[in-house]
């Protein structure tokens, strides 16, 4: 054994991991990319619930008043 061979297998274990983390990295990425995405989804998903609850409510109120303005024209 000379002195560069535990350098060099020392250097290839080191390539290995890194392309090992290398490989995880790209997965990480991609998953933060996909749960971005679906945040997005959701807060859209959201959004549109919230306007249809205001517009909901806002029906609401509106047949309230029609029905309290029925009830004084037929008292």
């Amino acid at each position: 054994m000379t002195n560069e061979q535990p350098e060099a297998l020392w250097l290839a274990d080191w390539l290995d991991d890194f392309l090992r983390r290398w490989d995880e990295l790209d997965k990480a990425a991609a998953e933060l990319r996909r749960l971005y995405e679906e945040n997005e989804r959701l807060t859209k998903l959201c959004y549109d619930y919230i306007g249809e609850l205001t517009a909901m409510r806002a029906a609401k109120q509106m047949q309230d008043r029609i029905d309290k303005m029925k009830a004084r024209n037929n008292a």
